[in-house]
């Protein structure tokens, strides 16, 4: 989590909301990437996560655990595989969170594109 940590704290400019690619509450101790990060920087943070660590997604797509709504599933596609998981970090409600997240997914695509560019560069960023 240092790394995160650290990255953030070369940011020169400041940011409303971050988007972690990783887990909020959907999570086994109800706490991943996404609410740590958040809790620690005091800032807004989503959890947008590529697979299901915990609870069940019910045909509402809410995910549950234990009676508890927790997180969102959004698919690509009506029959794709590939779904995003959408949870609270820090400061953001649940429905705010997917709203957002919608809002900033491209048609077509299934990852938000701020974490669809953030995924580009950190893997070509020898390249830049």
């Amino acid at each position: 989590m240092d790394p995160v940590l650290e990255t953030l704290k070369l940011l020169k400019n400041s940011f409303q909301l971050l988007l972690v690619d990783g887990h909020g509450v959907l999570h086994p101790r109800r706490c991943g990437l996404a609410s740590y990060v958040g809790v620690i920087t005091n800032n807004p943070t989503i959890g947008v996560a590529k697979n299901l660590l915990y609870g069940t997604v019910g045909a509402d797509d809410f995910v549950r655990y234990d009676g508890n709504m927790l997180g969102f599933a959004i698919k690509r596609e009506k029959h794709s595989r590939k779904t995003i998981y959408i949870s609270t970090g820090h400061r953001e409600s649940l429905s705010t969170s997917i709203q957002l997240v919608k809002a900033l997914t491209r048609s077509g695509n299934f990852i938000p594109k701020p974490l669809k560019i953030a995924d580009f560069v950190s893997k070509n960023f020898c390249e830049l």
